[in-house]
């Protein structure tokens, strides 16, 4: 009888010991997977994403700061209605009864097509003294959000080292502009046009907008600029600006 248990006490501890070793393998192997997931570029690798990022956050305010300026747009496309400033010349977001302003697509199209052109102007592979090739096409695209907008971009870019080549392509970037926020307000104030049938008032403008709105009247046609305070780009607070003809 005695021995009988004696023989259940091995087995039952043969049992408990095989248990942990194959838990111990199992976790090992886990451990070892993940330490092949996490996998950290050489610092040479690192410092080609670190300056392409840098130039992908320059061209994104860049864009950010023109369609600002220009009213959604970073180009005029040859079918939008525009018209000159001290500055800069203005998109028409209203013209006499009829709503043109573009939407959050195309303003997003603005922001990519910018970005596009403008990264290959900032990147100076050459400058990096590294064996770097750029290996395919460069694609952008843009997430508008109410306190920020997101550039992610495809660069393509082989970095040889040695014998070894490691492929990179892939960057972010995030400004933080309440782009979101202030199309919301520039779209709110164009409707009030249409409600308020070419009487500009401005006081009730200005009690329905939470940032700052100023207008001006250039040669006829009305300058409306929204300043959000709560957003710097080039360390002075963020300005969009749009056209209206009343009549």
């Amino acid at each position: 009888m005695f021995r009988k248990r004696g023989q259940l006490t091995t087995f039952i501890f043969i049992g408990v010991v095989l248990v942990m070793i194959a838990a111990i393998i199992f976790y090992a192997g886990y451990q070892e997977q993940r330490v092949k997931e996490v996998y950290v570029f050489p610092l040479e690798v690192e410092s080609v994403k670190n300056y392409v990022t840098q130039c992908l956050n320059d061209v994104s305010e860049n864009a950010i700061f023109l369609l600002g300026m220009k009213g959604g747009y970073t180009d005029f496309p040859q079918d939008v209605k525009s018209t000159e400033t001290f500055f800069t010349p203005v998109a028409l977001w209203y013209d006499a009864g009829n709503g043109l302003a573009p939407t959050d697509d195309e303003i997003k199209s603005e922001i990519s097509k910018y970005v596009n052109i403008a990264i290959r102007n900032c990147v100076d592979i050459s400058s990096l003294k590294l064996n770097v090739s750029e290996s395919g096409a460069i694609s952008s695209s843009a997430t508008i959000k109410n306190d920020s907008v997101i550039v992610d971009l495809i660069y393509p870019l082989d970095i040889k080292i040695g014998d070894s080549v490691t492929h990179i392509e892939e960057f972010s970037s995030t400004v933080s502009v309440r782009l979101g926020g202030v199309l919301d307000s520039a779209r709110k104030i164009e409707g009030m046009q249409e409600e308020l049938k070419g009487e500009f008032d401005y006081g009730f403008i200005r009690d329905e907008i939470l940032q700052d709105v100023t207008f001006y009247n250039y040669d006829g046609v009305y300058i409306t600029s929204i300043l959000d305070d709560s957003s710097f780009i080039f360390g002075t607070p963020y300005m969009f600006r749009f056209a209206s003809v009343l009549e």
